[in-house]
């Protein structure tokens, strides 16, 4: 049987998510984020009673990007180093069309000022600079939504408005999430949540893949092989690790002995070293 490789597979169309979806901004959607939450009787009623939180018109789409901070901690005698989770960088951008009051103080630390009415460069950083940012997305074909939300974010980017003499003037932005930790564990908290919703509306599960590490369907059956496999591995390792040390003794002996050798007083009759004092 002819066997042609395709990434593609009969998921695949409802997992691709498209067009640019909509940003809101300090949206209070975190207490109906639950298990059971369904987006078409939930979620959606409550995102059009909230459209005034809508972060406004964007242009070219935009990115979620998430990069966890990895270090390698040097340790001697080993060849692969343990690696440990520092902080994630986490951010979203996009290029705003709407130019107002709400969405200015949305890019930039400005505070309204008192004499004249207009917005002026904050001196300082307060806590209402800082909001919530949720995206929400749909899947190919009305196949469900996608929604990502950061419960802390500021602009990191400022304000650069882009002036078009034949065109819509847009800006820019990039807001960064910020990482709190868990005050009684010291544990990093998640900067971001997402939730994938079918096309039921409801929240999808992903048992199936925690209980396999990421193995689902007929490959599923090999996980058991594959971790024998990979305990075997770790086993020969060692043993190859032993013999290393092994090897290694030998040879500092060697160059040990040789060194003492030639340091040793040599007889003027004979032309050999001596290795014990004369009585």
């Amino acid at each position: 049987m002819a066997y042609i490789p395709r990434s593609y597979t009969p998921e695949t169309l409802q997992n691709i998510v498209t067009g640019a979806g909509e940003f809101f901004a300090n949206l209070p959607i975190m207490p109906l984020m639950k298990p059971t939450a369904n987006f078409k009787t939930e979620i959606a009623p409550f995102l059009l009673a909230n459209r005034e939180s809508k972060f406004g018109a964007t242009r070219g789409g935009g990115s979620f990007n998430a990069v966890p901070t990895i270090e390698e901690i040097p340790v001697d005698g080993m060849t692969t180093y343990p690696r440990i989770l520092r902080s994630w960088e986490s951010t979203f951008a996009s290029t705003g069309l709407e130019i107002s009051y709400k969405t200015l103080m949305r890019l930039a630390p400005l505070e309204v000022d008192p004499e004249t009415g207009g917005l002026i460069a904050s001196s300082t950083l307060r806590d209402s600079h800082y909001f919530s940012v949720t995206h929400v997305g749909m899947r190919m074909g009305e196949a469900g939504h996608q929604i990502i939300h950061a419960k802390r974010c500021i602009s990191t980017a400022g304000i650069a408005q882009e002036l078009a003499e034949r065109g819509e003037s847009t800006v820019p932005f990039t807001l960064t999430m910020e990482q709190d930790e868990d005050e009684a564990t010291g544990t990093l908290l998640s900067p971001f949540y997402v939730w994938l919703f079918d096309s039921d509306g409801n929240m999808e599960k992903f048992e199936e893949i925690a209980q396999t590490g990421g193995i689902t369907g007929a490959a599923a059956q090999f996980a058991p092989q594959l971790a024998a496999a990979h305990a075997e591995l770790a086993k020969a390792q060692s043993s190859v690790n032993a013999v290393n040390l092994e090897i290694q003794a030998a040879e500092a002996k060697a160059k040990a002995e040789a060194v003492l050798k030639e340091s040793a007083p040599k007889d003027a009759k004979s032309g050999r070293y001596e290795t014990s004092d004369k009585n």
